[in-house]
C-alpha cells in the first residue's frame, strides 16, 4: 500500500469466510483465494445462493444448504471436489464459531458513551450519513441519464447493463447495487417520464385557451416524449416484456385522452372548434395515438404543424 508491501499472512486472527455459489458480483473462487491470504485459523463455507441470499440465509429455509471442506488447498476447484454438502443454513455454524471466540456475556448498555467518551451528537454521524446518501443518489441519477442516452441512441434491446457500466466507468456491481438489471432501469426511466408528463396532463381548464395554446400544449407533450423516445421506438415489444410498464403506459395514455377531450371541449365551448361529439372523440384517439405509434420528434411535430396551417374547423 502506497509503495509499502503488506503481508496479510501475518494477520493471525481467526477468520470465517462465506461465499455464494451463484454470486456474479463476488465470485466464490475469488472469495476463496482471499481467505488464503490471511493467517490464523481460516474457515470457508460455500452457500447455494447468490450475492445477497448467501448472507440472508436464516435457519428453516427448506432449500438452504452449503458445502465445506476443512482442508483449504491452493486450488478452489480441488477444494470443491472434496467438499461435503451440509443441509440447512450456515448461520448455526457461524454462531458456534463466534461464541467459541467471544468473551463472557455482559449486560446490554442502554445509553451511549461513557464518562471518558461522552456522546458527541444525538444522531450518529449525521454529516457523513447525509453525504453518503447524497453521493448514492448522484450515482443513481447518473446511471439513469447514461441509460437514457444509450437507449435513445441505440435502442433499448441493443444496450446491456455491462455497456452502461462501461460507459459510466463504474463496475457492474456498482450498477447492480442501484438497479438489479435492465427492467428496473427501464421502469425507473418511465417513472421519471411519468413525473415530467403528469403536470402537463392537469392544465387549468377554467382558463380560456385559443388554438395556439392548444398547439403549445401538444408541443410540450411531444417534447417530453422525444426526450424518452426509446419507450416508443418499439412500444408493443417493450410493454409485452414488461407488464408493469404496460400498465403504467395505459394509465398515462388514458390520462392524456381525458385531458385532450377536456381541452377540445373547452375550445368548442368558446367557439374555437366546430365539430360534433363523435368527430371530437375520433380526433382525441388520433392525436393521442400518433406520437405513441410513430417516431416523432419535436422538429417533426412542428413541421407537421406548419403543413397543417391554422387550426381547422369542422
Amino acid at each position: 500500500m502506497c509503495g509499502t508491501p503488506i503481508d496479510l499472512h501475518k494477520v493471525t486472527v481467526d477468520s470465517f469466510h462465506v461465499a455464494g455459489s451463484n454470486d456474479h458480483i463476488t465470485p466464490w473462487d475469488a472469495v476463496y483465494r482471499s481467505a488464503l491470504l490471511l493467517g490464523g485459523e481460516r474457515r470457508f463455507v460455500l452457500a447455494n445462493s447468490g450475492h445477497v441470499q448467501s448472507i440472508l440465509n436464516p435457519p428453516g429455509h427448506p432449500k438452504a444448504h452449503f458445502v465445506e471442506n476443512p482442508r483449504l488447498s491452493s486450488d478452489p476447484r480441488a477444494w470443491y471436489h472434496d467438499a461435503q454438502k451440509v443441509e440447512g443454513s450456515w448461520w448455526p455454524q457461524w454462531l458456534d464459531w463466534i461464541q467459541a471466540r467471544s468473551g463472557t456475556q455482559r449486560e446490554t448498555r442502554l445509553s451511549l458513551g461513557s464518562a471518558n467518551y461522552p456522546p458527541m451528537d444525538p444522531h450518529p454521524a449525521p454529516t457523513c450519513w447525509c453525504a453518503e446518501q447524497e453521493e448514492r443518489m448522484k450515482t443513481r441519477d447518473r446511471i439513469l441519464e447514461c441509460a437514457l442516452h444509450l437507449f435513445n441512441r441505440q435502442g433499448e434491446p441493443n444496450v446491456s447493463t455491462l455497456e452502461i457500466a462501461n460507459e459510466m466507468g463504474i463496475s457492474p456491481g456498482n450498477l447492480y447495487y442501484h438497479f438489479h438489471g435492465k427492467e428496473p432501469l427501464v421502469l425507473g426511466l418511465f417513472e421519471r417520464f411519468e413525473e415530467e408528463l403528469t403536470p402537463l396532463l392537469d392544465p387549468p381548464l377554467e382558463v380560456r385557451l385559443d388554438a395556439e395554446d392548444y398547439w403549445l400544449f401538444l408541443h410540450l407533450i411531444v417534447e417530453r416524449m422525444a426526450q424518452y423516445r426509446f419507450l416508443f421506438q418499439d412500444l408493443s415489444n417493450l410493454t409485452g416484456r414488461l407488464p408493469k410498464l404496460a400498465q403504467g403506459m395505459r394509465t398515462l395514455l388514458n390520462a392524456l385522452k381525458r385531458t385532450l377531450a377536456a381541452l377540445l371541449a373547452s375550445l368548442k365551448a368558446h367557439g374555437q372548434v366546430t365539430s360534433d361529439t363523435r368527430a371530437l372523440g375520433q380526433l382525441v384517439e388520433q392525436i393521442s395515438m400518433t406520437p405513441c405509434c410513430s417516431r416523432w420528434t419535436t422538429s417533426g411535430f412542428w413541421r407537421a404543424r406548419a403543413r397543417s396551417g391554422s387550426w381547422c374547423t369542422r
